[in-house]
């Protein structure tokens, strides 16, 4: 009885996944300038659903960013998005 009831509660406080909205970047490869290699990969805190997948779109100069966004499976290679 007891383990019914702790398991009830700990099913429900469990996080649901925030998932990225529109065009809103699930992460960013920030990378050095002149050479463009990426140095690391920045996870937004949110995550693409499951039908999608994070992919590079597009490259923002005045961060020195590639920019990943989600999109429908199949379009691009896929981003490690765990």
């Amino acid at each position: 009885m007891i383990f019914s009831c702790i398991r009830g509660v700990a099913e429900s406080e469990a996080p649901k996944p925030k998932y990225c909205q529109n065009n809103s970047p699930c992460g960013w490869g920030i990378y050095t300038p002149f050479t463009r290699q990426v140095d690391y990969f920045m996870k937004n805190t949110c995550v693409c659903e499951e039908h999608k997948q994070c992919v590079r779109t597009d490259d923002d100069l005045s961060v020195s960013a590639y920019v990943y966004r989600c999109r429908d499976l199949g379009q691009r290679k896929k981003v490690d998005n765990s």
